[in-house]
Order: C-alpha cells, then sequence, then structure tokens
C-alpha cells in the first residue's frame, strides 16, 4: 500500500481538484490540508537529529549498566523514533478507511515549505507517491484577492513568495528525482488538449486504476469562492517584482517560462 502526498505551490491552485480527482477512484482517499506539517516538521528534523546525537548514550547503558552509566540524554534508537512517527501518520490518517470503503491514504497541502515537507514524509513512507502541483502566478494571485485568503498574511503578496519558493524546488531536477516526484500543472491537468494525458499519467504514477467517474470529476466545478477578469497592471508589475525578490533574474525567467513569461 503507497501512499500519496500532493504538495501545491500556493493556496489557489487547484489542488482540491486533484483530490476530488483522487477520492472518486476505487481505493485512494486523498485527506485534506493537515495545517500542522510546519510545527511537525520542525519538532521532525529537531527530534531525529537530537536522537541521532545521543545514539552512543545506549551504548554506554549496555556496557556498563544503569548503576554505573551516565544516561541524562538516553533516548530510544532513531528507528524506534520514525517508526513512532510512522504510526502516528497511520493511525490518523489510516483509520477511517474503511468508513469510505477506501484501502489507500494520502493528504494535499498548500503552505511553505512543501519540498522539505515532501522530504520528511518520503522518510518515513518510502514507497509513498510525491506529487508537486502548480499553477499560473497570475491567476494564482487573482483567485487570492477574490477570497479573505490574503488577509491572514503579513502582506497581501506573501502567499505569492511561498508559491515563488516552492516553484524553485519543483523545478529542480535533482531534487524532484531524489523523492521520485511528479510534477504537474494545473492548466496541463484541465486543458481539454492534455487533460486525458495528464490523469492518465497520475493514475499511472499513483498505481491508480483511471475510471470514467474519475476524468468526469474534473468537469465539476465545486466549491468556486471567486470570479476572476483580470489583474491591472501595477498589481502585475508589482507581482512581478515579488518574483524578482524571492527567485532572482535567473530563475524568475526559468519559472515563468512555463506560462509564457512574465505579463
Amino acid at each position: 500500500m503507497s501512499q500519496v502526498f500532493i504538495f501545491s505551490a500556493c493556496w489557489r491552485t487547484g489542488s482540491t481538484l486533484v483530490q476530488r480527482f483522487f477520492n472518486t477512484s476505487d481505493d485512494l482517499l486523498i485527506w485534506g490540508e493537515p495545517n500542522f506539517l510546519l510545527p511537525f516538521g520542525n519538532a521532525f528534523d529537531k527530534s531525529v537529529g537530537h536522537f541521532k546525537s545521543v545514539a552512543w548514550q545506549q551504548e554506554v547503558v549496555e556496557k556498563q549498566g544503569f548503576q554505573k552509566a551516565w544516561s541524562p540524554v538516553l533516548n530510544p534508537k532513531v528507528e524506534t523514533l520514525l517508526e513512532g512517527y510512522r504510526a502516528f501518520f497511520n493511525t490518523t490518517y489510516g483509520l477511517e478507511l474503511t468508513k469510505f470503503g477506501k484501502s489507500r491514504w494520502g493528504f494535499k497541502e498548500v503552505r511553505q515549505n512543501a519540498y522539505q515537507h515532501a522530504s520528511m514524509m518520503k522518510q518515513l513512507f518510502p514507497d509513498s507517491k510525491i506529487i508537486f502541483h502548480y499553477r499560473n502566478p497570475y491567476d494564482v494571485y487573482e483567485s487570492l484577492l477574490g477570497t479573505d485568503f490574503h488577509k491572514n498574511f503579513q502582506g497581501p503578496f506573501q502567499p505569492m513568495r511561498f508559491w515563488a519558493k516552492n516553484m524553485r524546488d519543483f523545478l529542480d531536477s535533482e531534487k524532484v528525482e531524489k523523492l521520485d516526484a511528479l510534477v504537474i500543472s494545473h492548466e496541463e491537468f484541465v486543458a481539454e488538449a492534455t487533460s486525458q494525458q495528464v490523469m492518465q499519467e497520475l493514475a499511472n504514477f499513483t498505481n491508480t486504476k483511471l475510471t470514467e467517474k474519475m476524468k468526469a470529476t474534473i468537469q465539476l466545478k465545486v466549491g468556486a469562492t471567486s470570479q476572476q477578469s483580470g489583474l491591472d497592471k501595477p498589481t502585475i508589475n508589482r507581482l512581478n517584482q515579488v518574483l524578482l525578490e524571492e527567485l532572482g533574474e535567473q530563475d524568475r525567467e526559468r519559472v515563468m517560462s512555463l506560462f509564457g513569461g512574465l505579463k
């Protein structure tokens, strides 16, 4: 049983459509955004690093016994710690599968540090499938403006800074290959000319049987919360500047080439 984890570059990228696509399959349930991976990831890195650094304590206790051994930082082995983390995720996301008639689980996430969190999940579940997903930044930002999402950040462009940083990782072929990940765009997923190919690619990658119900799902618009009519020129210019600040000239050009260049 392989888990499936979908990491999108930002909010309002169409990740919920990918989730619905998989959730209409026969066996796979993609849960919604955990919203705890940022603090969890920090705790994960810190605890794994600490347990590795004090692994020698167990050897001292085994040789000297508890009466003579100095053991203020005695901890379980790292492998035991990782097994505990696996149990947490398997319990949290696996116990309710039968209620939905499913046998496999995964989740989607849309926040910053996508690559780091994907790496963590891959470490815990080596056979899992990682999907990186993105959308045109101009459409993302316009969609954000049509909601209250942007009001929760330090500034109106903060989510796009997360988008830029995640996109740099998504386009790093060495990083993607390291996780054996699949990278897809929202545009190709929904476009009539490419949709069938991308759906089949997703199904093959996740070992999921592609059904007619899954194909029909992406034609249904559910829960739309914004109307888009285009960004004005000053907003486009400011967004271009934000992307430059986060990516630099060369990486900005490389990323935006996916969308026909800067507006």
